[in-house]
C-alpha cells in the first residue's frame, strides 16, 4: 500500500497538509499488517473523538512514530500500542525482530535474523587506518603546494567535524624565506587556490575542498601530502575557495 492509497482509505484520518512519511509499498513492508491495524482503530475511536486527525506518520531512526491532533487517552494507547508491536516486528518480512543498529550504534530499523543488515562497507569504513592521516589546510602557488596540517588525533574539534587552522592565520603568521613564500605573500591570502581538509566523525572519512583551479596533478600532491587513505576521500567544491583567477570579481588590493 502506497502513500496515495493509505491517503484514500484513512480519509478521516489524513488530510491535505498531513505527511505521510512511510512507505508500506517499499521500505516497510512488514509493518502494513500493525500499520493498517492501527489506523482502523484510530477510525473507530473518531466515533468518539470526530476531530482526531494525523499530522504525520513516519518511521523515524528506525522506530515508527505518529503525531496528530486531538488525540484521545484511547488513542494515544492505540498508538503507542502499535509503536511497541513494530519495535519487535521486521519492517522487511513481518517476523519477531529487534532493532537493527549499524556500526555506530545508530538504530536505523527492525530487522529479523534473515533481514539484518550485514554492514559490510560501514564496518570498512571504520577500520581504516588514519593514524598518519593529517587535517589542515593548503594554497596552490604557481604549482608549488604550501600547507599548515597536523595529524588527525592533533586536529581542532567543531561540531560533528575535525580541522585546523584558517587561511587567514596561515598568510598574517607565515614569515616568507623561499621565492615560492616570498610570491604567495605579496598578494592577499586569497589570491592563490586553495582548499582544507577536513575529517567528519559521523562517517568517519574526509571531505578535501578545492579550489576549481587546482588540477588533478595538484589533488594528488595533496593527497600524498595529508596521507589521505584511497577510498575514504570526498572531494567537494566551495563556493568560499574562489582564487583571483576564477573569481571574475576579485580585486587585488
Amino acid at each position: 500500500m502506497n502513500n496515495s492509497a493509505l491517503r484514500e482509505r484513512f480519509p478521516t484520518l489524513f488530510d491535505e497538509n498531513s505527511r505521510i512519511e512511510i512507505y508500506l509499498d517499499i521500505d516497510s513492508k512488514g509493518w502494513l499488517k500493525p500499520v493498517t491495524e492501527m489506523l482502523e482503530r484510530l477510525v473507530d475511536e473518531q466515533v468518539n473523538t470526530p476531530a482526531l486527525r494525523i499530522t504525520q506518520i513516519k518511521q523515524k531512526w528506525g522506530y515508527l512514530r505518529v503525531y496528530g491532533d486531538d488525540f484521545s487517552e484511547r488513542a494515544d494507547a492505540i498508538v503507542e500500542g502499535a509503536e511497541e508491536k513494530t519495535a519487535a516486528t521486521c519492517d522487511v518480512c513481518g517476523a519477531p525482530g529487534e532493532p537493527d543498529k549499524n556500526p555506530r550504534g545508530m538504530t536505523v530499523g527492525v530487522r529479523c535474523a534473515n533481514h539484518a543488515r550485514k554492514y559490510e562497507e560501514e564496518k570498512a569504513a571504520l577500520s581504516v587506518d588514519l593514524s598518519q592521516t593529517k587535517v589542515g589546510i593548503f594554497y596552490v602557488v604557481n604549482g608549488d603546494l604550501l600547507f599548515n596540517a597536523v595529524p588527525l588525533e592533533q586536529g581542532e574539534p567543531y561540531g560533528d567535524t575535525v580541522g585546523f587552522s584558517a587561511h587567514i592565520d596561515y598568510w598574517e603568521a607565515l614569515a616568507p624565506r623561499t621565492p615560492t613564500e616570498k610570491l604567495f605573500k605579496s598578494h592577499p591570502y586569497d589570491y592563490y587556490p586553495r582548499g582544507r581538509v577536513v575529517y567528519f566523525k559521523d562517517i568517519n572519512g574526509l571531505r578535501l575542498y578545492a579550489d576549481r583551479c587546482i588540477t588533478e596533478a595538484d589533488i594528488k600532491n595533496i593527497v600524498t601530502t595529508f596521507q589521505l587513505p584511497s577510498g575514504r576521500v570526498a572531494r567537494m567544491r566551495d563556493q568560499h575557495y574562489q582564487c583571483a583567477k576564477c573569481n571574475a570579481g576579485y580585486v587585488d588590493i
